[in-house]
């Protein structure tokens, strides 16, 4: 079969335009689609990696703290007595006159940990010995520390006295 001149350029036409849609169906048009998609998902995985890399510092930082009180707890002496050493800190800072009580309420966290917690109520003292006495020496305990709560209140008849409750609790291994 004889075809002419025009037929020829029609058909070799005709199939580079099939030619040309192969080669954008099945190769540019999936590349460019891709190349889409990553610009679009790129940023936000980037996004995400950088919150990864704040939460994994975040955890390591807490994971840290976490390993210096674990030491902290099995360091304290076992016959360590929270009452006993708040009893001597307040005759040293010489207000046992001024301890209105103090309560020992102690409860059991969970398997391997107690907490031991002391209240103790003051009267008619300076902010003073408060601070300078009593919580500076909480510092000296051979035993980590925690101060729960601290009410402080001002007398209404004096100037510089004051009335404090202060909740001291020490976590134990059991």
């Amino acid at each position: 079969m004889r075809l002419t001149r025009r037929e020829k350029h029609l058909s070799f036409t005709a199939a580079a335009f099939v030619a040309a849609w192969v080669l954008y169906a099945f190769l540019t048009g999936p590349a460019l689609a891709r190349i889409k998609t990553l610009q679009r998902v790129i940023p936000e995985n980037t996004a995400a990696l950088q919150e990864l890399k704040t939460k994994s510092s975040e955890y390591l930082a807490l994971r840290k703290k976490f390993n210096t009180v674990q030491r902290q707890l099995a360091e304290q002496p076992e016959d360590f007595n929270l009452m006993a050493f708040l009893e001597k800190l307040t005759e040293q800072c010489q207000l046992t006159n001024h301890v209105l009580s103090m309560k020992q309420p102690s409860q059991q966290l969970d398997k391997l940990y107690m907490e031991s917690m002391v209240i103790i109520e003051l009267q008619d003292i300076t902010f003073e010995r408060l601070v300078i006495g009593l919580l500076a020496g909480l510092d000296s305990a051979p035993a980590p520390l925690q101060i729960k709560t601290l009410k402080i209140v001002k007398k209404p008849s004096s100037n510089d006295l004051i009335n404090a409750s202060i909740h001291i609790s020490n976590l134990r291994p059991n």
